[in-house]
């Protein structure tokens, strides 16, 4: 699906990113948070559900149009590598 990712950086504050449909229907917000500062259920779930595969550096915190708010992790095994979303509660909403 075609997409406009507008990046937003400032040295010394958080990266963003704004997603916006061809028509600039606004998606979504992403901005990325060290993993380190993840929310803890959330790397709970990804280590649960995916005992074999390693999570990237950073995860982005997706907040969406209708202001919800979702994560995104990436993930790799000897595979092959995967994104994940997980709602703020934990539950899986999708993988590719």
């Amino acid at each position: 699906r075609d997409a406009i990712d507008v990046a937003v950086e400032k040295k010394g504050s958080p990266k963003y990113s704004l997603i916006f449909l061809p028509n600039g229907d606004f998606v979504q917000l992403e901005e990325d948070i060290p993993l380190s500062k993840a929310p803890k259920n959330i790397i709970s779930m990804v280590k649960a559900k995916y005992p074999t595969y390693s999570i990237a550096p950073e995860i982005e915190r997706l907040k969406l149009a209708d202001k919800s708010i979702q994560f995104l992790v990436d993930i790799t095994d000897e595979k092959g590598s995967k994104e994940v979303i997980f709602s703020v509660d934990g539950t899986l909403v999708c993988e590719h």
